[in-house]
């Protein structure tokens, strides 16, 4: 079974960002095929004005009425919240899409950190996307709510993950 996965690039994304999300994909899950497109959503609806911050399910619903089939990943430079959250890295529905924002990924000045975050964070939310849960052991799949757990977790899935990942045929 092959899978569709569009990624739309918000257009403050640079070329780096834009380079590292391919070169990351491309190793990821040889049963999907990817697609890139660049996104100029008026996403100034998403904003909320009292917590400087973007609705990250807004900004999903509007990269899900854009894409036709398969599931898709927005990624984009603004930081994005969800409900009960002071801030997300992403947010993702499974069989649907996620959205990932570099904003604080990219908050370090260790070379390699921010490719290290963006690798974590894209393995993290396509096995949402996937339809994987939040995982307890040493995995990639682990809930990181700070950049200090997000850059302690694993970068790789544990085993039951992998197993899951297996069956539908994505790795």
């Amino acid at each position: 079974m092959k899978f569709l996965l569009t990624v739309y690039f918000d257009k403050n994304c640079d070329y780096t960002v834009r380079s590292e999300v391919r070169n990351i994909l491309s190793e990821l899950f040889r049963n999907v095929e990817k697609e890139y497109r660049s996104f100029n959503l008026l996403i100034d609806s998403a904003f909320d004005q009292v917590r400087k911050q973007y609705d990250a399910g807004s900004i999903f619903h509007m990269l899900s009425g854009m894409t036709q089939k398969g599931f898709f990943l927005g990624i984009v430079s603004e930081d994005i919240f969800v409900d009960d959250l002071n801030f997300v890295f992403g947010v993702a529905y499974p069989w649907k899409g996620a959205v990932i924002s570099t904003y604080r990924l990219a908050l370090t000045e260790i070379e390699g950190k921010f490719r290290e975050r963006l690798l974590k964070t894209i393995k993290h939310e396509l096995g949402h996307i996937f339809g994987l849960k939040h995982c307890n052991k040493n995995c990639v799949m682990r809930f990181a709510n700070s950049l200090y757990e997000l850059d302690m977790k694993a970068k790789d899935y544990c085993d039951d993950c992998i197993s899951a990942l297996r069956k539908l045929g994505l790795i």
